[in-house]
């Protein structure tokens, strides 16, 4: 899912020798529930996020870096899993990760009486001074241990202001930048702490924002609620958290919750504790935001002891059957919005308005793309062109469920909520009598709909019916536009049950161009200077691939010296040849093919399976109806990964 931001959120961890024993199976367990989920549901985490209590805290024989150095170990091992970079693991620290024998009394008297007295300007101020406070060097000792944890396991990301371990930094993920603030609410904890903490959170979020102007979206990490600060800060922090952050994040309480959207807020998302012995509700949460449809889905898991494993959790009132917290809207999607109004992309704009003018001829189309080419730009365009023709409250974005397990009635249940349908419709007949009242009342609609290829095959047969029936029955009056990628064309060539996709026509994603690139450089990587030769020559080497292009561009903004030896070695493209290393047959045609520049003709679906495999993953391009290579880089590595000339 191209168009998609995941992330993995946990917390309190609190790893213990004392609970080893216990904790072992819980996280082993976790691990499996990761795969499951990526498996079934295509969760896989592209970020990170872990709001605090690593360690469990100092004990007789078990030093607190001890422990650290098991959660270090944890952390390594789950980011391997869910294949996450280390420098897309994000943590804060928590209460539990404080060494409370470096706590002077008298620094927690000083706190107390500037709590009572209201006085943030003085907490401000020795926050702003940082070491060059006496006081604040002498309150930052009791997280030496974390400081020196982080240092060891190799996030020196997490260490921009070492002094005060806050941090702001910014990711992008497929033409999305994203921007996390880590701030510290574990400074000052001392024992008895709900209601009395420091935080100095108007300083710290002050301090880190201007680092995020540049982010769609924005994430603050933080271990404590607001409900544990106390009442000298809480009335102006709270307001800066709405203003500037789409989604707060936080731990501490072990509760697994969200505070949905309320206008132009951010989004409050508690993790639960990711372990708190087996007897204990332990949770997290996976969170994926969806930029076609501007939906987000928070997906809250629990662990069942008796099970020994990790299950969906369902909130009465709030989540759906399978535990996922579904919210509408955002301010992170209107920005896209407002980031793509600004500078359009020129064949962008042209697919869209070829896709309008095929739909006014054939009302249901089908738009293709390569892995990693669809735009999410272009999806908001279409859906603001459809609400212009059919009225907003007649255009649809819809996703089918994506386990191929769900039953008819939960197939069309999902589809009868995304089109606002006022009951459940029970079933396919009921959804399309629901379709059909509507538009036998003279009314227009069109839906847009992603991830048909996927979940369940009934449920799919069944849509494809109603779509074709509805279609042959009211033409132009209902408009459907079905994207996705290699298995949706499949679908189409190799099945022919499916009678709506025989019909459907088929528009195929542009390739890009290099005034493509110079919008990009301009919308995205401001700060640097593109000339129109060094677009066409980014444009050459990439092969006009969107991902590829960002992934140079951020190389030349982090001064990345040689841009074609960091692409020739970026993972994406490896990946694409590395499955045939050990396929003996499939290895020399792919060798013997790397020599040649044209590779045949290229057919709407075509007959060769392993040419059809490397064209879906973006290794070839059609250019005058002939298959080619997609640039020297790509052929440069298939030669490296498959060792062509040994």
């Amino acid at each position: 899912m191209d168009n998609t931001l995941t992330w993995l959120h946990l917390s309190d961890l609190h790893c213990c020798p004392r609970t080893d024993w216990d904790a072992r199976h819980v996280l082993a367990a976790l691990r499996d529930d990761f795969a499951q989920l990526a498996d079934e549901h295509e969760l896989r985490p592209d970020l990170i996020f872990f709001t605090g209590d690593a360690a469990f805290g100092e004990l007789p024989g078990h030093p607190l870096a001890d422990q650290l150095d098991e959660a270090a170990r944890f952390f390594e091992e789950l980011r391997e899993h869910c294949g996450v970079a280390r420098e897309n693991v994000f943590l804060v620290p928590g209460n539990h990760d404080v060494d409370r024998s470096a706590i002077a009394d008298d620094d927690t008297v000083w706190l107390d009486e500037r709590r009572k007295a209201y006085d943030r300007a003085a907490v401000d101020e020795m926050l702003r001074q940082g070491h060059g406070d006496e006081r604040w060097r002498r309150i930052m000792t009791r997280l030496d241990a974390y400081r020196a944890f982080l240092e060891r396991a190799g996030y020196e990301h997490l260490l921009a202001d070492p002094e005060r371990l806050i941090y702001a930094q910014s990711r992008d993920v497929r033409g999305i930048r994203v921007g996390v603030a880590g701030l510290n609410s574990a400074w000052s904890c001392h024992g008895d702490d709900r209601g009395r903490l420091w935080m100095g959170g108007a300083w710290q979020v002050a301090t880190l924002k201007d680092e995020l102007d540049d982010a769609d979206v924005r994430v603050a990490l933080v271990h404590h609620p607001r409900a544990w600060l106390g009442e000298a800060e809480d009335p102006e922090l709270e307001p800066l958290f709405e203003r500037i952050f789409d989604f707060h994040l936080h731990g501490h309480e072990h509760q697994l919750w969200v505070r949905p959207l309320a206008g132009e807020g951010n989004v409050r998302i508690a993790a639960g504790a990711c372990y708190d012995r087996s007897d204990r509700d332990n949770g997290y949460n996976l969170v994926r935001l969806d930029f076609e449809n501007e939906k987000v889905e928070v997906w809250l898991r629990s662990y069942d002891r008796a099970a020994g494993a990790w299950q969906r959790r369902e909130i009465a009132g709030k989540t759906d059957a399978q535990g996922i917290w579904h919210l509408d809207g955002g301010r992170c999607f209107s920005r896209l919005r407002t980031k793509a109004d600004e500078l359009t992309v020129p064949s962008s704009e042209s697919l869209v308005d070829e896709i309008f003018h095929a739909l006014s001829r054939e009302p249901i189309l089908m738009l293709l793309a390569q892995d990693g080419r669809v735009e999410p730009e272009v999806i908001a365009s279409i859906r603001e062109r459809a609400r212009a023709l059919c009225g907003a409250q007649s255009t649809f974005h819809v996703t089918p469920p994506g386990s191929p397990a769900a039953t008819s009635e939960e197939y069309f249940a999902r589809l009868g909520r995304q089109c606002r349908l006022a009951a459940d419709v029970g079933g396919a007949t009921g959804w399309e009598d629901a379709l059909d009242r509507r538009l036998s009342e003279g009314e227009r609609l069109f839906l847009l709909m992603s991830r048909f290829e996927k979940g369940s095959e009934e449920g799919r047969r069944q849509l494809g019916a109603v779509l074709r029936a509805l279609s042959e029955r009211y033409g132009q009056a209902l408009m459907v536009v079905l994207v996705g990628g290699e298995r949706l064309a499949a679908l189409k060539y190799e099945n022919e049950a499916l009678s709506v996709l025989s019909s459907a026509r088929r528009l195929d994603w542009p390739e890009a161009t290099v005034d493509d690139v110079l919008v990009w450089q301009r919308r995205e990587f401001p700060e640097l200077a593109l000339g129109r030769g060094d677009a066409e020559e980014l444009c050459a080497r990439c092969g006009g691939h969107p991902r590829w292009v960002r992934f140079c561009l951020e190389q030349r903004r982090r001064g990345v010296a040689d841009e074609r030896r960091a692409l020739a070695d970026c993972d994406e493209i490896w990946r694409i040849f590395t499955p045939y290393r050990s396929d003996t047959e499939a290895r020399r045609r792919i060798c013997r093919w790397l020599d040649e520049d044209d590779l045949g003709p290229a057919e709407p679906w075509i007959a060769d399976e392993l040419k059809r495999r490397l064209y879906w993953k973006s290794a070839l391009r059609i250019v005058d109806r002939r298959l080619i290579w997609r640039s020297a880089v790509v052929r440069e590595v298939g030669q490296r990964v498959l060792e062509c000339d040994s």
